[in-house]
């Protein structure tokens, strides 16, 4: 039987991670749309564009620098699954709960 406390902790956790979704899923899809408007780019060039810069001197070490796509949607999807395990514990120990009583 899982204690007051577990649940209430299990129950936190959950609204945590789910507000950690809703806000990585939208950040997203609100940054990607305010960088188009506010700097003019296409749909075509930002979604396949990735830059190289090197810098470097005659008397120093040279730093390479590389940009592309970052993979935050893994980010979303890792707590998207804590969201829905904790969903999905909280309902079968309720239903586990009612059967007892």
């Amino acid at each position: 039987m899982v204690s007051k406390r577990h649940r209430k902790i299990i129950v936190a956790l959950t609204i945590i991670t789910t507000i950690i979704t809703i806000v990585s899923a939208s950040w997203e899809f609100i940054m990607r749309i305010y960088i188009q408007y506010r700097f003019q780019i296409s749909r075509d060039n930002y979604n396949s564009s990735s830059s190289i810069g090197i810098i470097g001197g005659a008397d120093g070490p040279t730093a390479i620098f590389l940009s592309g796509k970052q993979y935050s949607s893994i980010v979303t999807l890792v707590f998207a699954l804590l969201s829905a395990l904790g969903i999905i514990y909280l309902i079968l120990t309720s239903k586990r709960n009612c059967r007892q009583k």
